[in-house]
């Protein structure tokens, strides 16, 4: 490895990091995290070194590389967020023998209504509640309504309200004490 790679990429990152690592905590609030993702940033360049230019493009190379770091981290907590929200409740039932049986056993009376359902019924809940997309994308994907869209689901409910309902008493029962 030539000395003077290293020499660059040292001084680039001397130059560069303290603000790379402000215009990061800009975008993320977090100091840590935003010093992470520089270090991460640089990491990646000193491994793609022998391909890199270190000219005046670099700088903007940088800036950019942190930007969509900054904005990977983000959706990345997002997902984790939202995992932690879903299964706040559940954990606690999973670990009671009991209530991971009854767990499983709604989820199988799930499966098997939405077994029963039409196609679209079920592509349309499952691309609603399971992969998160709103009506609009279910619609445009399906080639169908936002009104049929909610028509569908409408069944959906209904008819899982109808096969869940014996149910209901005791997840309220097993959410209220966890």
């Amino acid at each position: 490895m030539p000395a003077d790679l290293l020499a660059r990429h040292e001084s680039l990152f001397k130059t560069y990091y303290k603000p790379l690592v402000v215009y990061a905590t800009r975008l993320i609030g977090d100091q840590a995290d935003a010093e992470d993702i520089v270090q991460e940033v640089f990491a990646q360049v000193w491994k793609k070194k022998e391909d890199i230019e270190y000219g005046e493009k670099m700088v903007s190379y940088l800036f950019g590389a942190v930007k969509n770091a900054c904005f990977n981290n983000a959706r990345h907590l997002k997902v984790v967020r939202r995992y932690e929200q879903e299964t706040q409740y559940r954990q606690p039932m999973i670990d009671d023998p009991y209530h991971y049986l009854l767990l499983h056993e709604i989820e199988q009376k799930i499966d098997a209504t939405l077994d029963k359902l039409p196609g679209k019924a079920k592509d349309v809940f499952i691309m609603s509640r399971y992969q998160q997309k709103k009506n609009r994308e279910i619609a445009d994907v399906l080639n169908m309504s936002v009104k049929t869209v909610e028509a569908h689901m409408t069944k959906v409910l209904a008819a899982l309200r109808r096969n869940l309902k014996q149910y209901i008493g005791i997840l309220i029962i097993m959410i209220l004490s966890a």
